[in-house]
């Protein structure tokens, strides 16, 4: 299953802000106050890098989804004598190479610095497998003897980045983001062991370890060659930490089962509807992707005495 690249990087960023921000830039770290991060509301703009003049299209709708409100730490350097200082970090997680991406980062903080008039930190997190070559950092206009414009932002470009660098920083952004970094093919196995090792030992709670071990799985996956490595790995432990480890991918190998149940009830259900009613309609389709496991397993059996769409459409309404 492919994984859903912008769900997983959100998620992981907005449940470890700080954390990212603390693993990749120390020094801004040091400046915020963690307690006053406020993630701004999803904000839609018209984006001319995918206009169409041929085809009279001006532009598309774009979501800004991860910018942040912070405080500045009294005492910092950003800090201004006898004021409340605050910011806007804006990171931008990208899972394919883009042409005039620099450009869209500009636009991107103009549009922050327009609409809160806050300083603006801007973030670039290259996720892609390819191409390996040092994406652009900076926006430039210029004309001859004159510099109108020089833009520059941060950038995070994982398949840089050498695993063995993260190996020991007690950091769940660490412990997640090293499955994405530049690996040898005979790593794997050691790098999703390494992986879920430091995460044993940050004594997260329940649902954030869970979070970071399925993202682990999700951008990691073994074969069984790999498979059999990691499990030599893992019985090289100590019995207390083997236990968590193994306790981890037991919780993400059950999530996967639940998950695979989910879409082959999911698909058969859709195919009796179809059969049943002579269609779905795109709405009733998004409906019936949208139900939980044991809805879907109801809607199964019910949708044996359908007859019309209109059935369909109460049963919905019988079952919100």
């Amino acid at each position: 299953m492919t994984p859903d690249h912008d769900g997983n990087f959100k998620k992981l960023l907005t449940t470890f802000f700080v954390e990212f921000v603390d693993l990749f830039f120390p020094q801004l770290r040091a400046a915020l106050v963690p307690e006053s991060v406020e993630f701004l509301t999803q904000e839609f703009f018209l984006d001319p890098l995918n206009a169409h003049p041929d085809s009279g299209v001006t532009g598309q709708k774009r979501v800004l989804d991860l910018a942040a409100k912070v405080q500045v730490q009294p005492g910092s350097p950003l800090a201004e004598t006898g004021q409340d200082l605050f910011f806007i970090i804006h990171v931008d997680p990208q899972a394919t190479r883009k042409e005039h991406f620099n450009r869209r980062m500009f636009r991107y903080f103009s549009r922050l610095h327009d609409r809160y008039d806050l300083p603006v930190y801007p973030i670039a997190l290259f996720t892609f497998a390819t191409p390996r070559q040092a994406q652009p950092s900076s926006y430039r206009i210029a004309f001859p003897g004159r510099t109108v414009l020089e833009f520059h932002y941060e950038v995070v470009q994982l398949n840089r980045l050498s695993w063995r660098d993260y190996l020991n920083q007690p950091n769940p952004v660490a412990c997640a983001l090293m499955a994405k970094m530049q690996i040898a093919t005979e790593d794997r196995a050691q790098v999703k062991f390494e992986c879920l090792r430091l995460l044993a030992t940050l004594q997260l709670d329940e649902g954030r370890w869970k979070l970071i071990s399925s993202f682990v799985d999700a951008y990691l996956p073994l074969d069984t060659r790999e498979e059999s490595q990691f499990r030599e790995y893992v019985a090289r432990l100590q019995p207390e930490t083997r236990e968590d480890v193994q306790m981890m991918t037991t919780s993400w190998k059950e999530e996967g089962r639940v998950e695979g149940r989910l879409e082959g009830v999911r698909g058969l259900v859709e195919r009796q509807l179809t059969c049943r009613l002579g269609g779905l309609t795109l709405e009733q389709r998004t409906q019936v992707q949208q139900l939980a496991l044991p809805k879907l397993e109801q809607l199964s059996e019910d949708l044996l005495d359908f007859t019309a769409a209109t059935d369909l459409e109460h049963w919905f309404q019988r079952n919100p």
